[in-house]
């Protein structure tokens, strides 16, 4: 089988499994999260870094990235948390420091490559630890220069878990994370007591647990599979979780079942068949689900698929329904009436780019100015200038048909000109709208951090605002782009209905000429072929713009 077929079949097999109701992800797998208190802590503790200058503004976007990707679970904070007494300063700080030390020594690339990388952000959190315990755990800062100092040593130690000499980045991971968790046993201050060497055997479950994942995600290339058993591997994981339950149940109020199927997930996500039984009103509650969104999808799929048979019916009728005296031998024969000059198909297509594609660009730009001035500057008329903007938006398009019509008349241009000038002026007011309120979503301490770092108005925006804004910015763009493509109305009213004059129309509004007509100027058959090839851009830039249209966090930004 070829690589092309391979992954052919790949994807078929992944679709078919999305469609199985018992397969589809249902809701996040961790059980536990870490308190509001303790991420807001956290969060201030990098931003006070980065303003006393310890980390840049590019390390302080690659410790965020680098808390997205790693030490998910936050099994260790999560176990200090649950053993903490009060909710003082003093004990907020300390869970801090054990997730600072928990993402410090964490390790879960899936190559070599990622691994190597992820030793460059690690030392920028080495600066964050030493800042935070010499700023709010004074208590804490012998021990922890000393950890520091200690960790390079950390890749020339043998692996102390499954007694292999293993290469020098797992060794410094593993062996940091250890000396961690000891760290964090002797030091811990005004907790609950617990029972010796539980953070030291949460953290050798957590790097067997992660070699173990590699394994079943088929990394086994960078697995320890080639040279240790994968039984060998897990049952080493089993005996240290095993261990864990008993040490957990030995502290006092201590929920042990959800904290075990806490650390124990194996995906952000649970599914549908790890969940109990469904009862009899949820499956005939599933049953009409599914047929109702069966009957939609009928509904959607069967004119579509209709049209594309009829399509490459090939009969070289006009009708739909009818043939000709001398029926056509290709199934193509309607498309090819399209592109062999009877009719205007490519001028009607080129315009029709031409003209989405320029109000595409200049809507995004404008916008993304309009709004970046309403976010961010205040200025005497801001409010009333945005109420504005709101108040257009109530005016209907077709009821300033009779005024675009008049000046155009009087502007004297070619018609795409005035049509890229009208969309353009229709889009910029919902779109302003929409951005603004996203980009009021982008903490303004960005703005202020990249500014202190010597940026100036201009560099904040394009290299802050505007990566973080690319998934709405891709919906801008999108409608932007589809309006215009598919517009009917303003074309055939500005546009004189001669044969000169049919070049001028765009895709949607020339298409409608091939039906609109009577006798041998109707072509349905023709009308079908060429609403199946406008399409296609379309369905392009959807594929394109996918994965900023189902993004819609802001990226780099703390949450």
């Amino acid at each position: 089988m070829s690589l092309t077929q391979d992954v052919l079949k790949h994807n078929f097999k992944r679709t078919l499994n999305s469609l199985n109701p018992l397969a589809n992800s249902y809701a996040r797998s961790f059980r536990i999260e870490v308190k509001k208190e303790i991420v807001d802590r956290l969060n201030l503790v990098l931003r006070n870094a980065r303003a006393k200058h310890l980390i840049s503004n590019n390390d302080f976007f690659q410790i965020v990235q680098y808390l997205k990707h790693n030490d998910l679970k936050n099994s260790a904070t999560i176990l200090s948390q649950q053993l903490a007494i009060k909710k003082d300063e003093d004990t907020i700080n300390q869970i801090v420091l054990v997730k600072l030390l928990s993402l410090f020594t964490s390790f879960s690339p899936i190559s070599f490559s990622s691994a190597k990388a992820n030793l460059k952000v690690v030392e920028k959190i080495k600066k964050v630890i030493t800042y935070h315990v010499e700023t709010n755990l004074v208590s804490y800062k012998n021990v922890i220069n000393k950890f520091l100092l200690s960790t390079e040593k950390a890749q020339e130690e043998k692996q102390i878990i499954l007694n292999y000499d293993l290469d020098i980045v797992r060794n410094y991971f593993y062996n940091n994370k250890i000396n961690a968790a000891k760290l964090i046993e002797k030091n811990l201050n005004g907790f609950k007591s617990f029972p010796e060497e539980i953070f030291v055997n949460l953290a050798k479950f957590e790097i067997l647990f992660h070699e173990q994942t590699i394994y079943l995600n088929k990394k086994s290339k960078y697995s320890l599979s080639q040279f240790l058993s994968y039984d060998e591997i897990s049952k080493e994981t089993v005996r240290h979780y095993e261990l864990i339950k008993e040490q957990s149940n030995l502290i006092k109020g201590f929920n042990v079942s959800e904290f075990a199927t806490h650390i124990n997930e194996t995906s952000k996500f649970i599914r549908l068949s790890d969940l109990p039984p469904l009862t009899i009103s949820q499956i005939i509650g599933m049953f009409f689900s599914y047929i109702i969104l069966l009957f939609w999808a009928v509904a959607v799929l069967l004119p579509l698929v209709q049209m594309i048979v009829m399509s490459f019916d090939g009969s070289g009728g006009q009708y739909l329904g009818t043939t000709s005296g001398f029926a056509a031998e290709s199934a193509v024969f309607h498309y090819q009436q399209l592109f062999n000059g009877q009719t205007d198909f490519l001028y009607w297509l080129g315009n029709s780019v031409l003209v989405a594609s320029l109000t595409m660009i200049l809507t995004v730009i404008f916008t993304l100015l309009l709004a970046y001035a309403f976010s961010r500057f205040h200025f005497k008329g801001r409010r009333s200038s945005i109420i504005t903007v709101m108040l257009l938006q109530m005016v209907p398009s077709i009821a300033a048909l009779t005024a675009f019509l008049v000046l155009y008349q009087l502007a004297s241009i070619p018609v795409w000109v005035f049509l890229i000038i009208i969309y353009t002026g229709g889009g910029l007011t919902g779109n302003t709208f929409i951005l603004k309120g996203y980009l009021d979503s982008i903490p303004v301490d960005l703005d202020e951090a990249a500014r202190i770092d010597g940026a100036n108005t201009f560099k904040v925006f394009t290299t802050i605002i505007l990566p973080l804004a690319k998934p709405m910015v891709a919906i801008v763009a999108l409608w932007s782009f589809i309006g215009p493509f598919g517009d009917v109305i303003l074309p055939r009213l500005l546009v004189p209905a001669t044969v000169d004059g049919s070049k001028d129309l765009t895709m949607a509004a020339g298409l409608r000429t091939l039906i609109s007509g009577t006798g041998s100027t109707v072509r349905q058959y023709v009308f079908l072929a060429g609403a199946i090839v406008t399409g296609i851009p379309l369905t392009i830039l959807f594929v394109v713009a996918q994965r900023f249209l189902v993004s819609g966090l802001t990226k780099g930004a703390v949450k």
